[in-house]
């Protein structure tokens, strides 16, 4: 919206100016939280230095202007570890540009290997949550939760057969 002023001095001089203000009334999106590791999975590892996530956050109409990501024991916790993420802004360049000029990014990874985290190992078949909150311009919040089990056990060697049974 453009909102005019005018003003009038006492001797009936006038100045006209205008500003531009812009409502962003929706939250940012945040999705598409995946594992570097397999699936949900992460295999023959215990400990967090070995994890990497990746996640899509965006508002394409006032910015996102904050990204925090937590691991937790239970959903909703940040027991495990928790941080920030980089999100970037005006001349940073980016995958889209809101009307004010600033840029950002859509997807963002993070690598626990350059995180301080307060606990390195991680237990053997046990359900963790990592979240993912962003915060746009406007202060609006969207969080995205997602569970994942580790597994310390490495793969099995086995055969593998391709083709009809019977042929060579």
């Amino acid at each position: 919206a453009r909102f005019w002023f005018r003003a009038t001095d006492v001797f009936g001089l006038e100045a006209v100016d205008s500003i531009v203000v812009h409502f962003d009334s929706t939250p940012p999106r945040v999705g598409n939280i995946t594992f570097a590791r397999t699936g949900n999975l992460l295999y023959d590892s215990e400990t967090l230095l070995d994890m990497v996530f990746d996640f899509d956050a965006e508002d394409v109409e006032s910015g996102v202007e904050q990204l925090s990501w937590s691991i937790g024991t239970l959903a909703g916790k940040s027991d495990v570890a928790a941080g920030r993420v980089y999100v970037g802004g005006a001349g940073d360049g980016g995958d889209y540009c809101i009307s004010i000029g600033f840029c950002y990014n859509v997807t963002f990874r993070v690598e626990l290997s350059s995180v301080q985290l307060d606990t390195l190992l991680i237990r053997h078949d046990f359900e963790y949550y990592v979240a993912v909150t962003a915060v746009n311009r406007a202060g609006l919040a969207t969080m995205l939760e997602k569970r994942f089990t580790v597994d310390a056990t490495p793969p099995r060697s086995g055969v593998v057969s391709d083709g009809i049974e019977g042929s060579p």
